[in-house]
């Protein structure tokens, strides 16, 4: 069974089960899994990772320099996109000499990669691969190829990061994400599942509370994971019960935070509380970019992954202490190469070298994906709703609006495809992360309106976040 809301009857009956069955389904479906994460190159590639951690930087960008030229060679000749484009502006991949050689190729825009994404993918790889979506932080789709063999780097990286708290594969470690783990309606632990075959106790996001905080913490201390990943936003909720009500014995080695950029003041406030470092760090849906903070602060980018620009508005590259848009070229995706892919997200530029000793380029800091939240009626706090606009692809752009805890309104900017069908298929979507209590009503819109600044809130809500004895109008 895939662990996934897609398939809603089978999901149903998946909650019905004892949690001894539901555990030992999770234990299938993490076999099921295993050979597209931790199968193929992912041994090999996370062992090149530490080698290639004490190269000096000459020696990083020289490696990173010989793979960009077999990624563009490649991309030419594999793809119709790209065989076509480097004709049109007169660009030879083997006539690369530096990394600012690749400014004369145009940027790839998101809805290039939504409307030409055939044409993106190779012609010629024969190797395993898999289809996945991402709505980035504007609910706007788009579909993905993904080699296996990059999604094996890609867990590499994440491992390779854990290592630097002297993690290995195989100890126990907590995950707060968007698991279905429990039913929505439920509010009676457990809120978790542990998957025996990754040593891993998931939490879900969906039903934190103050009521049921206690019962989240009480599981944690009790498993005593060596690392603690997760959404910062949810991590920061258990930690703010645990300094309020005076719960302790939680103590990992280290913090992983994804998904969301990490604020300051929750900082604060979980580094004290766990008693350990919070390392923050950066990918997406594409596999095209691996940023990994250390204990100083900084994002070091994984070169092996990916090349980073950073660009202005004006599209020319981000001086030390600017902030720019990420821009990356893929090293690792064969299935469907992207040179120059605008992410859509915001950094600020970093500059020389870190006083950690790693030799790796650096970004300063995440500066966008900042996600805030839906607050139900029984005082649930859900974030990242942009997930349930991922598959649906008539969608150009979509917004949440909350006004009264009781009401959420769905403001969308369709595509000319859209019809009946995908809002009901949105609407059950948002109801089974939601639940029942709230009301949802959909306004078709022509646009959505940023910022002064030109940004784009995914969610707009007048809600107070309250949290145990805690309030704040900002989003956590």
């Amino acid at each position: 069974m895939n662990l996934s809301y897609e398939n809603k009857k089978l999901i149903k009956i998946y909650y019905r089960l004892p949690l001894f069955i539901r555990e030992w389904i999770g234990f299938l479906y993490s076999l099921k899994v295993q050979r597209r994460r931790f199968g193929g190159v992912f041994s090999t590639y996370l062992n090149d990772l530490i080698r290639n951690d004490e190269l000096s930087l000459e020696e990083r960008m020289a490696v990173q320099l010989n793979s960009l030229k077999e990624t563009l060679v490649y991309a030419g000749k594999s793809t119709a996109f790209y065989r076509e484009l480097f004709s049109e502006i007169g660009f030879d991949p083997q006539g690369v000499r530096s990394l600012d050689d690749i400014r004369v190729i145009p940027p790839l825009g998101r809805e290039a990669l939504r409307t030409q994404h055939d044409r993106l993918v190779s012609e010629t790889f024969t190797g395993a691969k898999m289809s996945n979506h991402t709505s980035g932080t504007t609910g706007s789709a788009v579909e993905l190829t993904i080699s296996e063999e990059a999604n094996q780097c890609h867990y590499a990286c994440l491992y390779f990061h854990f290592g630097w708290v002297g993690f290995r594969r195989g100890e126990a470690f907590a995950t707060f994400g968007g698991h279905p783990v429990a039913e929505m309606n439920r509010m009676e632990p457990p809120f978790w599942l542990h998957n025996r075959k990754e040593n891993e106790l998931m939490f879900s996001a969906h039903h934190l509370t103050p009521k049921t905080a206690s019962s989240y913490v009480q599981a944690l201390a009790e498993f005593n994971p060596k690392i603690i990943r997760g959404f910062p936003s949810m991590i920061y909720l258990i930690a703010l019960h645990m300094m309020e009500t005076g719960q302790r014995g939680v103590r990992p080695k280290g913090i992983f935070t994804y998904g969301e950029t990490i604020l300051e003041r929750q900082r604060e406030v979980i580094e004290p509380v766990f008693g350990c470092p919070v390392y923050s760090s950066y990918g997406n849906g594409e596999r095209s970019g691996h940023l990994l903070q250390c204990e100083e602060g900084n994002f070091h980018i994984v070169t092996e992954t990916g090349v980073v620009e950073v660009l202005r508005k004006d599209g020319e590259p981000a001086k030390p202490g600017e902030m720019g848009e990420l821009v990356v070229t893929n090293l690792i995706n064969r299935a469907m190469p992207t040179i120059r892919y605008k992410t859509g997200d915001s950094v600020i530029q970093g500059e020389g070298l870190c006083k950690c000793g790693r030799t790796s380029p650096l970004v300063k800091e995440i500066a966008g994906r900042n996600y805030d939240f839906v607050v139900l009626p029984d005082g649930r706090h859900i974030g990242r709703l942009g997930r349930f606009f991922g598959e649906t692809l008539n969608i150009r752009e979509a917004q949440l609006i909350q006004e009264k805890i009781e009401e959420l309104q769905v403001n969308i900017v369709p595509r000319s495809g859209y019809t009946e069908k995908d809002g009901e298929l949105l609407l059950a979507k948002i109801r089974s992360y939601l639940g029942d209590e709230i009301k949802i009503r959909f306004q078709i819109v022509e646009e959505i309106p940023r910022t002064p600044q030109g940004k784009f809130k995914f969610v707009v809500s007048k809600i107070p976040i309250q949290f145990h004895g805690s309030r704040t109008d900002e989003p956590l």
